[in-house]
């Protein structure tokens, strides 16, 4: 029984040790068609792009995604969408949703996730998704021309972001100037706040203060007439003897 045992334990090591070595020689082929798989991945974009009438753009962000702002050599704002961006979540791939409008000499830029249209998790996405972050590049790439004035809109990106870029537009000095009216306003709010709570404070400490001079006040009264009471008993008391 016991050689029985011996042989099977023998023939499973054996069996392991094939499968692992086997493992080990099919790796490099594996990696590499892997890499052959991402390298072939062709990074495609998306151009969009607006009017050169355009005066103004409003940038929205209504959720997180990965923006990066140039300046516009062409002089139109246009925006560039890469294939493959977005978000793995639940095993489904959440493309980002990038509308372009006009209203008038206003563009209006939308960026936010598609929910509506999840794609599922193909080989194809994956390798995507992969090559977008084995060889780097952001969701989509904004232009901006140096004419037209920038509004932003919601809670993920905000103009701050732009003001202290190397991307000029029209508005850009009067936002900044507003800004810092803006900061100064909020530290002298502070300060003065800081001023009154220190007031306060002094206020508060000179009633109490105040409070315990008349209350010793009051004690030395007692006292006083305690001691005043006392002497005229003990005089009463000799005269009386």
């Amino acid at each position: 029984m016991n050689g029985v045992l011996k042989k099977i334990a023998i023939y499973t090591g054996a069996v392991m040790l094939a499968t692992f070595v086997l493992f080990l020689i099919c790796l490099p082929f594996g990696i590499k068609s892997f890499m052959n798989d991402i390298s072939s991945v062709q990074t495609k974009m998306e151009t969009k792009e607006a009017n050169t009438n355009i005066t103004k753009a409003v940038i929205s962000v209504n959720d997180y995604c990965d923006i990066r702002f140039r300046q516009s050599k062409n002089g139109k704002f246009y925006v560039e969408v890469f294939e493959g961006s977005g978000d793995i979540r639940n095993f489904s791939y959440i493309e980002n949703k990038v509308e372009l409008t006009e209203n008038g000499n206003i563009a209006y830029l939308d960026i936010e996730k598609d929910y509506e249209n999840s794609k599922r998790f193909t080989k194809d996405t994956f390798n995507q998704f992969v090559s977008r972050e084995f060889f780097y590049h952001p969701d989509l790439i904004v232009y901006i021309p140096e004419n037209i004035e920038i509004e932003t809109k919601g809670e993920y990106y905000h103009i701050e972001q732009l003001i202290y870029s190397n991307i000029d537009f029209a508005n850009k000095e009067t936002i900044q100037a507003e800004m810092e009216a803006e900061n100064q306003r909020e530290m002298e709010l502070s300060v003065n706040q800081n001023i009154s709570d220190i007031q306060a404070e002094n206020d508060a400490l000179r009633i109490e203060m105040e409070n315990m001079r008349s209350e010793l006040m009051t004690e030395i009264s007692i006292l006083r007439e305690e001691l005043y009471n006392e002497i005229y008993n003990n005089q009463t008391t000799t005269e009386m003897n």
